[in-house]
């Protein structure tokens, strides 16, 4: 099942939880938030570098985060 969820917790930072997965609105690339090699979205709108444990969205408002326990 999917639900929607925020991008950043009440303190300001990235949201990160099991199953989670970011969606680039502009490109329409899904990414998981947990990637086992550095990845990022067509446009790198969402970059993820693995090796430095680092998340980079350039546009926030182009970026849907949601949980899926069936992907």
């Amino acid at each position: 099942m999917r639900k929607n969820v925020l991008l950043k917790d009440a303190d300001g930072a990235w949201h990160v939880e099991p199953n989670m997965w970011y969606r680039c609105l502009s490109c329409n690339r899904t990414v998981s938030a947990s990637p086992r090699s550095s990845t990022a979205c067509k446009c790198r709108n969402i970059e993820i570098d693995v090796g430095y444990g680092r998340l980079d969205i350039r546009d926030e408002t182009m970026v849907e985060a949601f949980v899926d326990d069936r992907l």
